[in-house]
C-alpha cells in the first residue's frame, strides 16, 4: 500500500472515530437501535484499516454494555479475565458454546481448520543395558564401564550391555478429530511410543481478508479473543486466562472434537468414567500392539481369541491384565477348552487377522495424499515466537527467580562485607609496613585472599544452577528455547551483582589495608577483582552443566577448584612448579588474576624505592620473589585473559546445556526380567539358568513362566509352608478408648470437655489365616485404631483390654512377634532389594538361626512377595529413580515380613496405587495370609477387586 492510501485510511478512521466521539455524549438517549448503528459504524471503521492494522484491533464491550474500540495488544490484566468470563463461564455448556462459535466463524467463509494425521510404520525402538550386580553404582563397574566403553569405541573389546526390546515392529495412525488412549502395563513402551503434536497456526490474515470480501461481521468478544490470541511475545495471554477456567478431561474432548485435533493420552489405569471419553484405544504389551482400533470394538477382539470380560470389571482394567501372565488366565471363558497362556506375540498376529487391524493394515498400505495437508497444519519454525521475544522472556523469568532469591544475594553480600572486616583486622594499615621484601610478601597474600574471597563468593551459584537444571532440559527439550536463551540473561544479569560485590570488597579494605593510595590504581584493583568475579561465576556455572549432579559436581569442582587455587602464582610461585605442571599454571584463570592485581599494587608509589645494596625498586624485588612476572603491560594481559576465560566459560556453558542430558540412574536390568522379556518377544519359553534355580526352592525353581499366580479353588485351602516355623496368633480387643487433651482451638469454639475421644469402645478380634480389612470414612480411626493395637501410641490416653492369643498383651514382647507396614515407609535408597531384606533378617532374627537358614528364608520371602525379578534393583528414591510406588509396597510388606512375625498391621497398603498396581499388592497380601499368618488391612475406597480377596470386614460401628 502506498503511503497516500495509508494516509487516507488514517483519516477515515479518525475521522469515524471523532465521529463516535461527538455522539457518545448522548448515548443515554439513544435507542437501541441507534447502539446497533454505532456498533456498525465501529466495526465499519475497523474494516476499511489494513489487514496488518485490522489484525491488531478490535471492539471490547465493557461492563456497562458499550463497545469500545482497543488495541489487542494493550488488553490490560483486569479485562482478561473479564473477556474470557463472558465466553466461558463456570456452569453449564459454555465451553462448548464458545468453541462452536470459533468454527462457526472459520466456517462461514469456506475456511478449512488443518488436521494433522500421523503414521508410524515398523517402528522398532532397542535399547542395551547392563544385567544383575554389573549395573549397580560401585566404584568398580563405574571404572570397569569406563573402560570397557573406550575399548569398544576402538573395537577392541565388545560391550558386555544386554540388548532388549521396547518396541518392536509397531505400525499404526492416529487420526485426527479422535482421541486416543495409549493403554498398557507398566514397561511396556507407552512413553517410548507417545509422540507429542504441536502446531502453531496463522489463519487470522487469512481469516480478515475473507470476512472483509464477504462482508460478514464477526462476534466482537470472539474477534478480540481471536486477535489476541494470535499476538506473540505477550507475558501474559488470554489463552492462559481460558486454560485456567477449563482444564477437565471432557472439555479437552471437547476442543480436539469441534477443532479438529489430534490427540493421543497415555494412562496407565483409567478409570470407566474417564475410558468411555475416548474414541480409539492403542493397547500396549510387550512392545507390540496388541490393538488399535475404537474402542467398542476392543472387547470384540479378545472375545475372538478366547478371553471375556466380567460385568462388574472395567474395560481398561481388564485390557492392563487379560494381557498379563499372571492374570489372564482368570478371564479365559471357553471352559470347554484348557486354557494356555496367549502371548503378546500372538495377540499381535491375531490382531492382523481382525476385521479392525484388516481395515488398518490397508490404509497404512496406501500412501498419505500429502496434497489433503493443509499448508498451516505444520508449523516450520521451531520455536514459537522470535529470538528477540525469546530473549526477553528468559531475562525476564531469570530476574524474577533473582528476586525470589533475593535472600541468596543479599546474604552473600553481607558475608562479604564481614570477611572484609577481618581481612581489615588482619592486614591493618598501622602494622603493614612496606620496607622490606618479607612486608611485601604480606601484602601480597592479601591480596590473594582477595582474589581467593571474590572467587569463592560465587559458590553458591553452583548449587542454584544445578537445581534449576531439571526444569531447563524439560523445557529445551519440548523447544521453549535454545540454550543461548537462557544463559545468556543468567549472564548479563549477575553482572550487576558482581559490580556490588567487588565495590563494597574494594571500597572497604583497599585504604584501610594500606594499599598503593593512587585512584587509579584503586580502579584498577577493582576491575580485576571484578573480572575475578565474572570468570568465577562463568566456571562455576560450567562445573554445574557438566556434573549435573551436586554429589558429582562438588566432589570433582572441588578437587579442580583446589587445582586452580594451587597453581594460582601464590601457593607455588612460577619458580616451583615442576616442569611438568607448567602447562597448569599456564592455564589456570586465577594465575593471571593474581599477576594483574600484584603487579598493579608493587609497580605502584609506595613500592618505587630503593632497598640498600640493590639496584631495583622494592616492588620489582618483591614481584621476583614470588614468581610474578614485573612487566606492567601484565597488567592488562592478565585483565584481557580474565574477559577471555570470562567469555570462554560462558560459551561452555551454553554447549553444556546444548548437548549434555541429564543424569539417570543406570537401569538395573535382572536375568530373570531380561529373560521374560526375550520370551515375551519371541512367545518361546525359558528355563531359569542354574544360578538362579539353586537360590529359590524346589517348588519354585520350575519354568520362570510356569508359576500361575492366580489362586484356583483347589489351592485355596491349602497353607504354605515356610522355613523358618512360628506360632500362629490371635488377637481380641474389648471396649478400646482412646482420647487425647482438646485441642486449644477447638476449646475456643466454646466446647468445654477436657478431651477429644478418637476411638469410642471398640471391640474385635483377628484370626491367624484371616486377612481381615479395617474399613471406614476418612478419619473414622482406622490407623489409630491399628496404632493403639500395636502400642505405637505414646501419647493420649487408652482404655480398655488388649490380649494376644487369651494372654493380655505385654508391648515389651509383643513388638517382637508383630509386623507394622506404614502407609509410607522409608527405605535406604543406596542398597538392593535383596540387600535390603538380607539387613532386616539379620538385625530382627534370633540369634539362632544360623546365616543358611537367615539366607534361605530372605529366598522365600522374596519368592512370597513377587521380589525375586527385582533382587538386584537399587531401592532408589520415591519419585526420582529406583522402585516404583507399588514395589516399594511389597519391599516394605518383605521387609516385616523376613522377621518372621505371626501378627501384621498394614496401614493402606493400596493407597496410591492404581488398580493394577492395588492387585499385584493384594496378591502379596494373600500369599502372606496363607502362611498362616494374622493379617489386618486398614483400606480406603477399594475397588470390587480388592474387596472381594478380603475374608472378613470390620468398620468403625462394629
Amino acid at each position: 500500500m502506498e503511503s497516500g492510501d495509508i494516509g487516507r485510511v488514517t483519516s477515515a478512521r479518525i475521522a469515524a472515530s471523532n465521529i463516535l466521539w461527538d455522539s457518545s455524549v448522548e448515548v443515554f438517549s439513544r435507542s437501541s437501535r441507534e447502539e446497533d448503528d454505532e456498533e456498525a459504524l465501529k466495526l465499519a471503521a475497523l474494516e476499511k484499516l489494513p489487514t496488518f492494522l485490522r489484525k491488531q484491533r478490535g471492539i471490547l464491550t465493557e461492563e456497562n454494555g458499550q463497545g469500545r474500540e482497543i488495541d489487542v495488544r494493550s488488553l490490560g490484566l483486569s479485562e482478561r479475565p473479564n473477556l474470557i468470563q463472558r465466553l466461558v463461564k463456570v456452569d453449564g455448556n459454555d465451553n462448548e458454546k464458545f468453541l462452536l462459535k470459533l468454527k462457526e466463524r472459520i466456517d462461514r467463509v469456506g475456511l478449512d481448520i488443518p488436521m494433522v494425521e500421523v503414521r508410524f510404520k515398523h517402528l522398532t525402538v532397542d535399547a542395551e543395558a547392563y544385567v544383575g550386580g554389573r549395573a549397580l553404582p560401585i566404584i568398580f563397574n563405574f571404572s570397569a564401564n569406563i573402560l570397557e566403553g573406550f575399548l569398544n569405541y576402538l573395537h577392541i573389546r565388545h560391550s558386555r550391555k544386554q540388548p532388549f526390546s521396547i518396541l518392536h515392529d509397531v505400525s499404526g495412525i492416529i487420526k485426527p478429530r479422535r482421541m486416543t488412549l495409549l493403554l498398557g502395563p507398566p514397561s511396556s513402551g507407552k512413553t517410548t511410543l507417545l509422540l507429542a503434536l504441536a502446531g502453531r497456526l496463522d489463519m487470522l490474515a487469512e481469516l480478515s481478508r475473507r470476512e472483509k470480501a464477504a462482508n460478514i461481521k464477526p462476534d466482537p468478544d470472539i474477534d478480540i479473543y481471536m486477535k489476541a490470541a494470535a499476538l506473540e511475545g505477550q507475558k501474559t495471554s488470554v489463552v492462559t486466562e481460558y486454560m485456567l477456567k477449563r482444564l477437565t478431561t471432557g472439555e479437552i474432548l471437547t476442543d480436539i472434537h469441534i477443532l479438529n485435533g489430534t490427540a493421543l493420552i497415555s494412562l496407565l489405569q483409567p478409570a470407566p468414567e474417564t475410558y468411555n471419553l475416548f474414541d480409539d484405544i492403542i493397547l500396549l504389551s510387550d512392545g507390540k500392539i496388541v490393538y488399535q482400533g475404537p474402542c467398542e470394538n476392543v472387547l470384540e477382539f479378545f472375545e475372538s481369541m478366547g478371553f471375556k470380560c466380567p460385568e462388574r470389571k472395567g474395560v481398561a482394567d481388564f485390557l492392563q491384565e487379560v494381557t498379563s501372565r499372571k492374570d489372564q488366565e482368570q478371564y479365559w471363558a471357553r471352559k470347554d477348552e484348557p486354557y494356555i497362556y496367549v502371548t503378546s506375540k500372538e495377540f499381535s498376529k491375531a490382531f492382523q487377522s481382525f476385521h479392525i487391524g484388516q481395515k488398518l493394515g490397508d490404509e497404512l498400505a496406501v500412501p498419505f495424499d500429502k496434497t489433503k495437508l493443509h499448508p498451516a497444519a505444520l508449523t516450520t519454525r521451531k520455536y514459537g515466537i522470535s529470538k528477540k521475544e525469546l530473549l526477553k522472556a528468559c531475562a525476564s523469568r531469570e530476574f524474577l527467580l533473582m528476586k525470589r532469591n533475593s535472600f541468596v544475594y543479599v546474604f552473600k553480600m553481607i558475608q562479604l562485607i564481614i570477611v572484609a572486616f577481618v581481612n581489615m583486622t588482619l592486614f591493618p594499615r598501622s602494622k603493614m609496613q612496606q620496607n622490606t621484601v618479607e612486608d611485601g610478601g604480606i601484602f601480597m597474600g592479601a591480596l590473594f585472599f582477595a582474589a581467593l574471597m571474590i572467587m569463592f563468593n560465587g559458590f553458591a551459584e553452583l548449587s542454584m544452577t544445578i537445581f534449576k537444571l531439571p526444569v531447563f532440559y524439560k523445557q529445551r527439550d519440548l523447544f521453549f528455547y535454545p540454550s543461548w536463551a537462557y544463559s545468556l540473561p543468567k549472564w548479563i544479569l549477575k553482572i550487576p551483582i558482581s559490580f556490588l560485590e567487588v565495590g563494597f570488597w574494594v571500597a572497604l579494605t583497599y585504604y584501610v589495608i594500606g594499599y598503593d593510595p593512587n585512584i587509579e590504581r584503586f580502579f584498577k584493583q577493582y576491575l580485576v577483582l571484578l573480572c575475578i568475579s565474572q570468570m568465577a561465576s562463568g566456571i562455576f556455572g560450567l562445573m554445574a552443566a557438566l556434573g549435573r549432579n551436586i554429589i558429582v559436581t562438588t566432589t570433582f569442582g572441588s578437587f579442580a577448584l583446589l587445582v586452580v587455587m594451587v597453581l594460582g602464582g601464590f601457593i607455588l610461585s612460577k619458580d616451583d612448579v615442576k616442569p611438568w605442571w607448567e602447562w597448569g599454571y599456564w592455564i589456570t584463570p586465577l594465575m593471571y588474576g593474581q599477576n594483574a592485581i600484584s603487579v598493579n599494587e608493587f609497580l605502584g608509589h609506595s613500592w618505587r624505592h630503593v632497598p640498600a645494596n640493590s639496584t631495583e625498586s622494592l616492588g620489582v624485588l618483591v614481584l621476583k620473589a614470588h614468581g610474578v612476572f614485573e612487566e606492567p603491560h601484565w597488567y592488562w594481559l592478565g585483565v584481557g585473559a580474565l574477559i577471555g576465560y570470562v567469555l570462554l566459560f560462558n560459551f561452555l556453558f551454553t554447549l553444556a546445556l546444548s548437548y549434555l542430558n541429564p543424569l539417570k540412574s543406570q537401569p538395573v536390568l535382572s536375568k530373570e526380567t531380561l529373560a521374560e522379556k526375550q520370551a515375551n518377544r519371541t512367545g518361546e519359553l525359558i528355563e531359569l539358568s542354574t544360578e538362579i534355580g539353586a537360590r529359590i526352592q524346589s517348588g519354585s525353581s520350575r519354568s520362570l513362566f510356569a508359576r500361575v499366580s492366580s489362586i484356583t479353588e483347589a489351592d485355596q485351602g491349602k497353607k504354605r509352608g515356610m522355613v523358618l516355623p512360628f506360632e500362629p496368633l490371635s488377637i481380641s480387643f474389648d471396649e478400646i478408648r482412646y482420647a487425647v487433651d482438646m485441642p486449644q482451638e477447638m476449646k475456643a469454639q466454646g466446647i468445654t470437655e477436657d478431651r477429644l475421644e478418637l476411638l469410642k469402645g471398640v471391640s474385635g478380634s483377628f484370626r491367624p489365616g484371616v486377612l481381615t480389612a479395617l474399613m471406614g470414612v476418612t478419619a473414622a480411626g482406622k490407623t489409630t485404631l491399628l496404632d493403639v493395637l500395636a502400642g505405637r501410641k505414646n501419647y493420649g490416653y487408652i482404655e480398655g483390654s488388649i490380649r494376644v492369643s487369651g494372654y493380655p498383651k505385654k508391648q515389651e514382647t509383643f513388638a517382637r512377634v508383630l509386623g507394622y507396614c506404614e502407609q509410607t515407609d522409608i527405605h535406604s535408597p543406596h542398597v538392593t532389594v535383596y540387600e535390603s531384606l538380607l539387613y532386616s533378617a539379620w538385625l530382627r532374627l534370633p540369634s539362632e538361626v544360623d546365616s543358611a537358614t537367615r539366607k534361605m528364608f530372605v529366598e522365600e520371602v522374596m519368592e512370597l512377595v513377587e521380589l525375586n525379578s527385582l533382587r538386584e534393583a537399587l531401592v532408589g528414591l520415591p519419585g526420582e529413580n529406583g522402585l516404583s510406588t507399588e514395589q516399594r509396597k511389597r519391599l516394605t510388606i518383605a521387609v516385616e515380613l523376613v522377621a518372621n512375625p505371626p501378627v501384621i498391621f498394614m496401614d493402606e497398603p493400596t493407597s496410591g496405587l492404581d488398580a493394577r498396581a492395588a492387585a499385584i499388592v493384594m496378591r502379596t497380601v494373600r500369599n502372606t495370609v496363607d502362611t498362616g499368618r494374622t493379617v489386618v488391612c486398614t483400606i480406603h475406597q477399594p475397588s470390587i477387586d480388592i474387596f472381594d480377596a478380603f475374608d472378613e470386614g470390620t468398620g468403625e460401628d462394629v
